[in-house]
């Protein structure tokens, strides 16, 4: 039978890491500054930008999801690993 081996302590580092370059913060933008003779590739990029914005929100969104999904499974892991240790010392 094959083995799975898991280093946790591996694993939650770079869990750890991952958590803490996602910035909390909200992504910012220069903002686009409109006159009285708005072009319309001003208008473009403010465009542009906010839907840039959008989508590096829902890019840290979805980092910290899977963070917490990998750390879920993780645990679920070390918990069975445990369970079967704990049953293969009560059989030996």
């Amino acid at each position: 039978m094959s083995e799975i081996k898991v280093v946790y302590g591996d694993v939650e580092q770079a869990l750890s890491r991952l958590k803490s370059v996602v910035p909390s913060q909200q992504p910012s933008l220069a903002p686009v500054k409109e006159g009285s003779n708005v072009l319309d590739a001003m208008t473009k990029l403010k465009n542009v930008n906010e839907s840039l914005r959008k989508i590096i929100q829902s890019y840290q969104t979805l980092l910290l999801e899977n963070e917490k999904a990998t750390e879920k499974a993780v645990q679920s892991i070390r918990e069975a690993d445990e369970k079967l240790a704990s049953s293969a010392n009560d059989k030996g």
